[in-house]
């Protein structure tokens, strides 16, 4: 898997297909595997899927400080920065689906749809 250099830390993420960007994220305890598996779009949209802090092969765990909804967003936002990713489709299930709502609120002008599974943490 590839990683992506961000706030000191190597983000594990996968990105298939091409087309809109679709970018779904994990919940708590899980990683990338898990919205892949789930998610199965059409050819016509890039899924791109990430393991957030303290989960998956992202390494270090980094400071206990930047483990919650903002600071994941706001490593969402590099990640899509990093990809030069100006809009995307943003969803998620459990937390990734509440991570996705924080992003989609401090961000809006950087999705273009909303999609959550059993969202937790409004």
């Amino acid at each position: 898997m590839p990683y992506i250099q961000h706030d000191g830390l190597s983000f594990n993420y996968s990105d298939t297909g091409s087309g809109t960007p679709f970018i779904f994220q994990h919940g708590l305890g899980a990683d990338l595997t898990q919205p892949v598996s789930l998610v199965h779009p059409d050819p016509k949209f890039r899924l791109i899927a990430f393991d957030f802090r303290a989960h998956g092969s992202t390494q270090p765990v980094g400071p206990i400080e930047k483990i919650g909804l903002a600071p994941f967003a706001n490593d969402l936002r590099a990640i899509l920065d990093t990809l030069k990713i100006q809009r995307a489709i943003i969803g998620g299930i459990s937390m990734g689906a509440a991570v996705a709502l924080n992003f989609t609120l401090r961000f809006p002008d950087r999705v273009m749809g909303l999609i959550i599974s059993r969202p937790a943490w409004l």
